[in-house]
């Protein structure tokens, strides 16, 4: 078996086994499934208003209307996974790093 064939079975295995998760806890699988919608709802929302340019979190949690412990949360998420980049400390008193998104499609 080469290696392709081998991630193929890997992959089916593991695609089996979730969809047999699903089916044994529906309750937990529907509330993940909700939480998951939920959060890339909001970073949706997150990388629209970072199109217009580098934010800091204040300025994100300003513009779209959300608490700055969650939109840092996300943007912490969204910064571990690539989807944002730090470009710095912003010029006014330094005291926030701006956010923008990345190059990379994420």
């Amino acid at each position: 078996m080469t290696s392709k064939e081998e991630a193929r079975a890997k992959a089916k295995a593991i695609t089996e086994l979730m969809a047999a998760k699903r089916k044994e806890h529906p309750e937990t699988a529907k509330a993940t499934q909700e939480i998951v919608k939920h959060n890339n709802a909001t970073r949706k929302v997150i990388k629209k208003a970072l199109k217009a340019g580098p934010h800091t979190i204040p300025q994100l949690a300003t513009e779209i209307d959300m608490p700055e412990t969650d939109v840092f949360w996300h943007v912490a998420a969204m910064l571990k996974y690539g989807a944002v980049i730090e470009t710095g400390l912003e010029e006014e008193d330094e005291e926030y790093y701006m956010y923008a998104l990345s190059e990379v499609k994420k």
